[in-house]
Formats: structure tokens, C-alpha cells, sequence
């Protein structure tokens, strides 16, 4: 499989995998209000996570762009 030769890659897949599961929180299972506007900023930040990974081709995200 490819996607077990690029760790970037799998580390992108798995953070899918955490967006959707905290979309769904955020949109229907959420029991209380506070609990869907956290899942909603988990769910922000881990979509800035996967552009991250995307666009560097690093786990580290963001990150990758502040290492000398």
C-alpha cells in the first residue's frame, strides 16, 4: 500500500478520520451546546492540521516551515 511508504500521508488520512468524527459531534451528537462549540474549534484546528501536512509533506504541519 502507499500510504504505509509516506508517514505524511497516513498521518493526513488519520487526521481525516479525527475531522469526521468531530464534524459529527459538532453537527448531531453533541448533547450540550458547549460541547458542539468545542468540537467545532477541534474540528478548525485539525482541518488547519491536514492543510498543513498537505502542503508541507510533514507530520509536524505548520511547523515544518519554522525549522532551520
Amino acid at each position: 500500500l502507499p500510504v504505509l511508504n509516506q508517514p505524511w500521508l497516513l498521518t493526513k488520512f488519520a487526521a481525516l478520520i479525527v475531522y469526521i468524527l468531530l464534524g459529527t459531534i459538532a453537527l448531531k451528537r453533541g448533547r450540550t451546546r458547549r460541547i458542539r462549540i468545542g468540537a467545532l474549534g477541534l474540528e478548525l484546528l485539525t482541518f488547519a492540521y491536514i492543510g498543513g501536512v498537505a502542503m508541507s509533506k510533514s507530520m509536524t504541519s505548520w511547523l515544518a516551515y519554522f525549522q532551520v
